[in-house]
C-alpha cells in the first residue's frame, strides 16, 4: 500500500520555476540518454501535467497529456535495506501538495492499483488510451538520485539524534528521512497556528505566578529530551475535582505542540492508545479523564505508556507485525488517582505504577489549579482567556525547542544540571530519598531542566529558575503527601499484621518443629516466622509485596544474605524453608515501640 506523507516545507518538484527544469528532456539528448533530472525518456514535465511524446516522423513530435502534474523526487527504503519505494509529488486540483510512498511492489501489481493512492489525492487522468499504463511506466522509469531513509518511529529517528520527526511528517534536523506510515488524527492537530512571540505573549506569560502551568508547559518541553539522557517514558497525573482547571492545563502543555485536539482522552481501548502514544514518540501524550478508562486496565495501561512498546500481533501469514515504540511525556488528568481508580475494584498499585505515572494535586491552589488570575475575574475567566489563547497560537515552541537542542543533544551538561537539581532538593529532606523517591526527583528534575532550556533559548519568556522553583515546589508537595500516606498504609499494615499474630498465636509451632507439622509458622523469643502462602493470604494478592517492604523499612523484618525479603529458616527444620520473619515486638500492645521515623 502506499502511504500519504505531508509535504515538508520544500517547494514541490512538480510545480513552478522546478517543473522548468524537469521540461528539457527528450527523445534523443545530445548524449543519447535521458537527462540527470530521472525522467524516463519519452516524458515530458510541463506546469500543466505529464505528458509523452511520440517518436520523430516526418511530421516532427508529437505530445500527448497524460495527468495532471506528478513526479518522483527520491527513492526511499528502510536502514535494513528493505521497503523500496518512491517519492511521488503531485498537486491536487485545489493546489495542495501531496507527497505519497509508493512501494516498488505495487508498482508490478495492476495500473489501477498502483496508482489508486495517488488518484484519491487528486491525481487526475486524461481519458486516452492505456494511459494508466503509462503513468505507471513513468513511475517506474524515473530515476531520482536523492536517496530517503524510511522510519515508522516518529520524533528521534535514530540514536544519532540527528533528526526528528513530528506526527504531521515535518523533519527537523539535517538527515534525509521521511515517515512511512500516517498519523491520523495526530497530523491533523499537531500543527502550527500563530507564531513563537504570539504564544509566548498569551500562553506562556500566563504561567508566571502559576506554578502548576509553569509545570505543564516545562513537562511539554521534557519529551525530546528522554531518549538522550537515557530516561524512559511516563509522567505525571493531575488529580483535582472537576472544573477547577486541569484541562485548561493540559491545553496550555499541549499548545506546545499542536492544537487543542492534541490533548487526547484516557476513553480508548489499550489498543487505541498504544497508536496515540506512538505518534507521540519524543513529544508530549496528554490524556484527560482517567475515570473514563476501564479500572481494571488502568494499572497495566499506565505501565505500558511508560514502558514504550505495544503488543506483539500476528500478520495475516503468520509472522510478526512491526511493534509499535514510542518513549514521551504523559500528563494525565482525572477526579481520582490512580491508585484509587484501580481500588474501586479491587486492585492495587504497585510502585513501579506509581512512580511512572506520579500523581500531583491539581485542585488545592488559591483559583482551583491556578494562583495568579492576570488580572481576571475569575478562574473560570481565566480558563477561557487560555482556551482562547492555545486556540490560535500553537505547534511553535516544541518544534523551535528541538532545533535549538540537537547541537547541544549529546552534551554531558544536560545530566550535570538535572544531578544539580536533585542534590539541591534531597539537601532539604528530613530524611534520605528511597530508590522510589529518587527515581519520581529523576522525573521532576527532567522537568526543571527543559524549563530552564527553553527559558535559556528565549522561548518561554520566564526569569531563570522560574521552572526549576516550580518543579521544586511541587515535588516536596508530592513528597510530604506520600510521607503522610506511606506513614498511614505502615500503620495500617502493622496493626494488620499484629491482629493476626495474636489471634493466631497458638497455631505457631517453635523452632525445631517439622515443617509437615507446620500450617502457619514457627515462632522463638525474638521472632515469628511466617509461611509465604500464610503471607500472602494475610495481605492479600495484590498487596502482599507492599506490606513486605512498609514492614522492612520499619525494622520490624529480618532478611537474609540470600533474599532481599525473606530468612531462611536454620537447618534444624528441614529442609531449611524460606519464610518471612517478623519481630515477637509486634506481639506487645504497643505502636511506641516502633523504630522512630
Amino acid at each position: 500500500m502506499a502511504n500519504i506523507l505531508k509535504s515538508d516545507a520544500r517547494p514541490s518538484a512538480c510545480s513552478g520555476t522546478d517543473a522548468q527544469a524537469l521540461v528539457d528532456t527528450s527523445w534523443n539528448d545530445s548524449d543519447g540518454s535521458s537527462s540527470n533530472t530521472g525522467i524516463p525518456a519519452g516524458y515530458v514535465l510541463r506546469e500543466d501535467g505529464l505528458y509523452l511524446q511520440s517518436e520523430p516522423d516526418a511530421d516532427g513530435v508529437t505530445e500527448v497529456r497524460l495527468c495532471s502534474p506528478l513526479c518522483v523526487t527520491a527513492r526511499c527504503r528502510r536502514e535494513d535495506g528493505n521497503g523500496w519505494s518512491r517519492l511521488v509529488e503531485l498537486t491536487d486540483p485545489d493546489g495542495r501538495q501531496h507527497a505519497v510512498l509508493v512501494e516498488e511492489i505495487e508498482l508490478d501489481a495492476s495500473a489501477a492499483r498502483a496508482l489508486a493512492p495517488l488518484r484519491d489525492r487528486g491525481l487526475q487522468l486524461e481519458p486516452v488510451e492505456k494511459a494508466q499504463a503509462l503513468v505507471v511506466a513513468f513511475l517506474k522509469g524515473s530515476e531520482p538520485t536523492r536517496i530517503v531513509t524510511l522510519v515508522d518511529q516518529l520524533g528521534w529517528t535514530s540514536d544519532r539524534y540527528e533528526a526528528f520527526a513530528l506526527g504531521d511528517g515535518r523533519m527537523i534536523g539535517k538527515a534525509d528521512v521521511r515517515l512511512d506510515r500516517e498519523t491520523g488524527s495526530i497530523a491533523a492537530a499537531m500543527r502550527a497556528e500563530g507564531s513563537l512571540e504570539a504564544w509566548r505573549e498569551s500562553v506562556a506569560a500566563a504561567c508566571v505566578g502559576n506554578p502548576l502551568m509553569v509545570f505543564a508547559v516545562s513537562l511539554a518541553f521534557a519529551g525530546p529530551l528522554l531518549a538522550p539522557l537515557g530516561r524512559g517514558g511516563g509522567g505525571f497525573h493531575l488529580r483535582g475535582q472537576s472544573s477547577r482547571g486541569k484541562t485548561t492545563l493540559l491545553g496550555v502543555a499541549a499548545s506546545v505542540w499542536g492544537a487543542p485536539a492534541f490533548v487526547h482522552t484516557w476513553r480508548a481501548t489499550d489498543n487505541g492508545l498504544e497508536g496515540v502514544a506512538a505518534a507521540c514518540s519524543s513529544i508530549l501524550l496528554t490524556l484527560d479523564e482517567m475515570g473514563q478508562v476501564d479500572a481494571r486496565k488502568a494499572g497495566d495501561i499506565a505501565y505500558m505508556l511508560a514502558n514504550g512498546i505495544g503488543k506483539t500481533r500476528m500478520t495475516k501469514t503468520g509472522g510478526n507485525r512491526r511493534t509499535s515504540r514510542w518513549n514521551a511525556s504523559v500528563l494525565s488528568s482525572g477526579e481520582i488517582s490512580l491508585e484509587e481508580h484501580m481500588r474501586s475494584v479491587g486492585k492495587r498499585t504497585h510502585g513501579g505504577q506509581e512512580v511512572r505515572l506520579v500523581d500531583i494535586a491539581a485542585d488545592g491552589r488559591s483559583h482551583g489549579a491556578f494562583d495568579d488570575l492576570h488580572g481576571e475575574a475569575g478562574g473560570a475567566a481565566f480558563a477561557k482567556r487560555l482556551h482562547d489563547a492555545v486556540r490560535f497560537n500553537h505547534g511553535t515552541a516544541g518544534p523551535a525547542f528541538v532545533e535549538k537542542l540537537i547541537p547541544f543533544v549529546h552534551s554531558e551538561v544536560l545530566s550535570s544540571a538535572m544531578r544539580g537539581f536533585s542534590d539541591a532538593v534531597l539537601e532539604g529532606l528530613d530524611a534520605p530519598a528511597d530508590g522510589a523517591v529518587q527515581r519520581v526527583l529523576d522525573r521532576f528534575a527532567l522537568v526543571a531542566l527543559a524549563g530552564e532550556l527553553a527559558t535559556r533559548w528565549g522561548l518561554t519568556g520566564w526569569d531563570r529558575q522560574t521552572a526549576s522553583r516550580a518543579a521544586k515546589e511541587l515535588f516536596l508537595e508530592w513528597f510530604q503527601a506520600r510521607d503522610i500516606a506511606s506513614h498511614a498504609e505502615r500503620d495500617a499494615v502493622v496493626a494488620r499484621t499484629r491482629a493476626f499474630l495474636v489471634k493466631e498465636r497458638h497455631r505457631f509451632k517453635s523452632v525445631g518443629t517439622p515443617k509437615s507439622a507446620v500450617t502457619v509458622g514457627w515462632i522463638d523469643d525474638d521472632w515469628v516466622y511466617i509461611t509465604p502462602d500464610t503471607w500472602r493470604a494475610l495481605h492479600g494478592i495484590d498487596a502482599w509485596q507492599d506490606a513486605t517492604q512498609l514492614l522492612k523499612e520499619a525494622g520490624l523484618l529480618r532478611t537474609g544474605k540470600e533474599s532481599k525479603n525473606q530468612w531462611r529458616m536454620p537447618r534444624s527444620v528441614p529442609p531449611r524453608p524460606r519464610v518471612y520473619a517478623v519481630s515477637t515486638v509486634l506481639l506487645i500492645n504497643t505502636v511506641e515501640r516502633l523504630p522512630a521515623d
